[in-house]
């Protein structure tokens, strides 16, 4: 029988401090998370670039349990000068847009 592991993930919601072209930097984005958290906690996040959803926003999905590191090796990061800091997690990628767009309506 064969047996497919299923993760749990969560789903974080990530701003640039610049906008910035992600997806052609996305190796150098994980090597410089690696300089903080290591490979094994990098293999431990599981982290995997979902999608731009503006011009600095980013959703990224890791595994669940794991979001307080990724926040903090987040901060960490610097790409050509731009940081990144995280705003929300969410259990589904449709929740953390409508969080998001609640919270920048206030």
């Amino acid at each position: 029988m064969d047996m497919i592991l299923n993760r749990k993930s969560r789903y974080v919601l990530v701003m640039s401090s610049k906008p910035i072209e992600l997806g052609s930097n996305l190796s150098a984005f994980f090597n410089e998370l690696s300089k903080y958290i290591g490979l094994f906690g990098l293999a431990k996040l599981s982290p995997y670039f979902v999608k731009k959803i503006g011009e600095k926003e980013f959703i990224f999905r890791i595994a669940r349990g794991s979001e307080k590191e990724f926040i903090l090796a987040l901060s960490f990061v610097k790409l050509n000068g731009v940081g990144f800091y995280s705003i929300l997690t969410s259990g589904t990628i449709k929740s953390l847009i409508r969080k998001y767009n609640e919270k920048k309506k206030n």
